[in-house]
C-alpha cells in the first residue's frame, strides 16, 4: 500500500477537527452505541471455482460502534464495524476488516459557513471481471473535508461556494489518489418547493502512480417537490483532461423521479450520464495470455450511462416487497475495456411475529465485457431470519445460493449458510 501523503495528513487533521467539535456541545445530546458480534458462515466453494471446490468455515467475531448528534450547530452520524475474519481451513490468510461511514457537519456560522468532514470504508473488487473470492476483494477508504460558504442574495435564492479535499486509499491495488475539489452553485428559487440550480465543479486530481488529471463540469438543473412527486433533472458538459493523454469530454445529465402513488405504493426512476475515472486496468491483454494486473499504473477514464427503476409496495402492515431493475454502459477510450450490465431484483420482507422477521430476495444480473469477449450471467437467491431475543440480544440465520456462468472467466456455483449473534452493550438496540 502506498505511503501516507501530506494530503492525507491534512485530511486526517480536518476529520480530527470535526471530532473535536463533538465535545463542544452538551454531552446529553450525544447518542453512542456499541455491540459485540459473532458471525460465522459455511460455504461449499470457498475458492468460487468450477472444479476446485473446497468446503470452508469462516468465523467473524467483532464489534460495531455508532454515534449520532443533531443540534443546531452540529450534525454527526457514524457507524463502523470491525471484524476478525478467521478461515478454519486456511484457504486464505486471516484478516482484520473495518468498514463503515461517518460524517460531521459543523455550522461554524449558522446559515453562512459550514464545515464538513466524512469518511467511507467499503468493499470493492480489484478486477471487475473476477469473482468475489477474498483474493479479489479489498477495502477502499475515501475521506474528504472542507468548508462551504452560503449567501442569500435575495429571498428564496442561495449561493454556495465550497471546497473539499479528498483522499482515496485502496488496501491492495496501487491506485491511490488525492483531489482538490471546488464547487459553486446558485439556486434560483421560484417557490419554496421548486427552483433552478446552476452548478460548476472543478477537480485537480493527483494519482500516486498515474499521470495527473483535472476535470471541469457545468450543469443547469430544475428541482420540484410535492406531497406525491419529487422531480430533479440537470444537464450540462464535462471535460476530463489527462497529462500526456487524450482528453475525454461530452454532455452529461442526471434525472430522478419519485412518485408516491399512495401511502403504500411508490415508484422511483433514475437516468444518468457522467464522465468518471477508474484507476486500474482489468487484464494485461484481451487474450489472457499474461497475468492479471493487480497494481496497474493506468487511470482509465470512461463515460458512464446508467439508469434504474424501483417499485416499493406494502402489502398490509406486516409485508412489503421491492421490484427493481438497472442497466449501465461503460464506454472507454480503449474499446477493449467497454462493458454493459443489467439486472433485476425482487425482495420480500415479512414480519412473522412481533420478534421475528423474514427477508428474501432473488437477483439476476448480466455483465458483457468486450475484453476477452466475456459474457457473465449470475443468479442469486437468499433468505435471512432475524430474531429479537431480548432488549439487547439478536440472532439471525439464513442461506444463499449463487450460480455464475461466464464465457471466458470463472464459472461457479456456491451454497452458503450463515449465522450471526449480536449483543448491544451500549445505547439502544440496533434496528
Amino acid at each position: 500500500m502506498n505511503e501516507p501523503s501530506k494530503g492525507l495528513t491534512a485530511c486526517s487533521r480536518c476529520l480530527l477537527l470535526g471530532v473535536i467539535c463533538l465535545f463542544t456541545v452538551p454531552a446529553q445530546s450525544m447518542e453512542f452505541g456499541a455491540s459485540l458480534n459473532y458471525g460465522a458462515y459455511y460455504t461449499n466453494n470457498a475458492n468460487l471455482t468450477e472444479d476446485d471446490t473446497v468446503d470452508e468455515w469462516v468465523q467473524e467475531p467483532g464489534f460495531n460502534v455508532t454515534a449520532s448528534q443533531d443540534t443546531a450547530s452540529l450534525q454527526m452520524d457514524a457507524a463502523y464495524s470491525y471484524q476478525r475474519r478467521i478461515y478454519e481451513e486456511d484457504q486464505y490468510s486471516d484478516e482484520n476488516v473495518t468498514t463503515g461511514t461517518g460524517s460531521v457537519i459543523w455550522a461554524v456560522i449558522p446559515n453562512r459557513l459550514d464545515f464538513t468532514a466524512q469518511n467511507t470504508r467499503s468493499w470493492s473488487t480489484r478486477r471487475s471481471q473476477g469473482t468475489t473470492n477474498p483474493d479479489n476483494l479489498q477495502v477502499v477508504s475515501n475521506s474528504e473535508a472542507g468548508p462551504t460558504l452560503r449567501f442569500q442574495p435575495r429571498q428564496g435564492d442561495e449561493l454556495q461556494i465550497g471546497y473539499r479535499f479528498s483522499r482515496d486509499v485502496r488496501d491492495s491495488t496501487n491506485n491511490d489518489s488525492q483531489r482538490n475539489n471546488w464547487n459553486t452553485s446558485y439556486r434560483l428559487g421560484l417557490s419554496p418547493n421548486r427552483g433552478f440550480i446552476l452548478q460548476g465543479n472543478y477537480s485537480d486530481i493527483k494519482y500516486d502512480n498515474s499521470p495527473d488529471a483535472d476535470q471541469a463540469s457545468a450543469t443547469l438543473g430544475y428541482q420540484q417537490t410535492s406531497d406525491s412527486v419529487d422531480f430533479d433533472v440537470s444537464a450540462g458538459y464535462s471535460d476530463f483532461q489527462r497529462d500526456d493523454q487524450d482528453s475525454v469530454n461530452g454532455g452529461i445529465y442526471a434525472a430522478s423521479l419519485t412518485w408516491r402513488q399512495s401511502g403504500s405504493t411508490s415508484f422511483n426512476f433514475t437516468a444518468n450520464r457522467s464522465i468518471q475515472d477508474q484507476s486500474n486496468l482489468f487484464y494485461d491483454n484481451p487474450d489472457f495470455d499474461d497475468p492479471i494486473i493487480e497494481d496497474s499504473d493506468s487511470n482509465a477514464v470512461y463515460t458512464l450511462t446508467d439508469g434504474g427503476f424501483n417499485w416499493n409496495q406494502e402489502l398490509g402492515a406486516r409485508t412489503s416487497f421491492t421490484l427493481g431493475a438497472y442497466a449501465s454502459d461503460e464506454d472507454y477510450d480503449s474499446e477493449e475495456q467497454d462493458n454493459t450490465r443489467y439486472g433485476v431484483r425482487l425482495s420480500l420482507d415479512r414480519e412473522l411475529t412481533r420478534t421475528t422477521t423474514l427477508q428474501t430476495s432473488i437477483d439476476y444480473s448480466n455483465s458483457d465485457y468486450d475484453l476477452g469477449d466475456d459474457n457473465q450471467d449470475e443468479y442469486r437467491a437468499r433468505f435471512n431470519v432475524n430474531h429479537t431475543l431480548g432488549r439487547a440480544l439478536t440472532l439471525s440465520w439464513g442461506a444463499e445460493y449463487t450460480d455464475r456462468k461466464a464465457d471466458a472467466t470463472q464459472s461457479y456455483d456456491e451454497t452458503r449458510f450463515n449465522i450471526n449473534l449480536s449483543y448491544q452493550v451500549l445505547g439502544t438496540r440496533d434496528r
